[in-house]
């Protein structure tokens, strides 16, 4: 159920109900600095776009956990370097040209997205009071 493939079919028919246009797996090309390479190609989750392209959004989507079973309250290893891929891939818009003054569909904004799944997750022996539950999503807000 929280598998990142399932949210990502859920994103993509929401973007679909909101927007007119709709890719998921956008190819970007970037400028890059490693020597010999001029460019590079990535891809982006999703782009979308308003009918009247009043707007166009790339959103980069990753599935991390957070789990409060543990006395301190924290992201792995794992979702820690997912993080920092997610926000270098939008750091990437910028060298491919990705802004409101470059873009080829749109006249109004540009937004550039990174959307968390975050389910919450304990150890069956070390279930969490209700309170902590609770206090979950202000924690996260907070981070």
């Amino acid at each position: 159920m929280f598998e990142e493939k399932n949210a990502y079919a859920s994103i993509g028919y929401a973007l679909y109900s909101l927007t007119s246009y709709v890719f998921s797996e956008n190819p970007i090309k970037y400028k890059t600095k490693i020597k010999g390479e001029s460019e590079k190609q990535d891809k982006m989750d999703f782009w979308c776009a308003e009918k009247d392209f009043k707007f166009e959004a790339y959103i980069e989507s990753k599935k991390l956990w957070l789990n409060i079973g543990n006395v301190k309250w924290e992201f792995g290893k794992s979702c820690n370097i997912l993080i920092k891929k997610a926000f270098e891939q939008i750091k990437r818009l910028k060298s491919a040209g990705v802004d409101k003054k470059s873009s080829k569909y749109t006249e109004g904004a540009v937004f550039k997205v990174v959307l968390f799944q975050i389910p919450i997750v304990y150890h069956p022996k070390f279930k969490p009071e209700d309170a902590d539950l609770e206090s979950a999503p202000k924690y996260l807000e907070n981070l």
